[in-house]
């Protein structure tokens, strides 16, 4: 099949489900995930033949959005505060609006930090919030916890694939505190689902 066809086969199997625009948007999103292919070069390429092994990609990720799989699992990954993440279904999808809570937070505390600046992020997830923070306050002690062990992995990934330090605890928040969340927080922030 070509890339024209391929669109094509996504516009009959989705439509039921997306919008044309939607469904090109997701389509183009694949195509720089499996194919390294801008948009632009998807067009010019239209007459190209797409690989089997590519194709077989392209067929299994319109069965999974067919069955409403966000399109982030798919591609594992996430765009978030201007990096891109390692999500699964062990966590959630970072969330736009969640920047606006870093960016509140930059605005507010940016100047008032301290060398033993300290961060709690309960319900880490991808980590992507515990992560931006370090970007924004390198020198901030940050402590990150979940009580998923499987989201727990998914953001250590994250923390290497960013090089950044971070301190991740298991953390249940309904069982008894550990000793060390006796330590003072000069920051606590979460986003947990709702």
């Amino acid at each position: 099949m070509t890339f024209k066809e391929t669109q094509q086969y996504f516009q009959k199997k989705l439509s039921d489900l997306y919008s044309t625009d939607e469904i090109n948007h997701l389509f183009n999103i694949l195509a720089e995930h499996y194919c390294g292919l801008s948009k632009l070069q998807v067009i010019l390429q239209q007459k190209s033949d797409i690989e089997q092994i590519i194709l077989d990609k392209f067929i299994r990720a319109s069965e999974r959005l067919y069955v409403h799989e966000p399109i982030e699992y798919i591609i594992k990954t996430a765009n978030f505060y201007g990096y891109n993440f390692i999500v699964s279904p062990a966590v959630l999808i970072p969330r736009p609006e969640t920047e606006e809570m870093l960016k509140y937070i930059e605005e507010n505390f940016l100047q008032n930090i301290s060398k033993d600046f300290a961060i709690l992020d309960v319900g880490t997830g991808s980590a992507c919030i515990a992560i931006s923070l370090k970007r924004i306050f390198p020198k901030a002690k940050i402590v990150a916890t979940d009580i998923s062990e499987e989201a727990l992995q998914i953001a250590k990934q994250n923390a290497d694939l960013h090089q950044v330090e971070i301190t991740f605890e298991q953390l249940d928040m309904h069982a008894s505190p550990p000793l060390w969340f006796e330590k003072k927080f000069d920051i606590i922030v979460s986003n947990p689902p709702y």
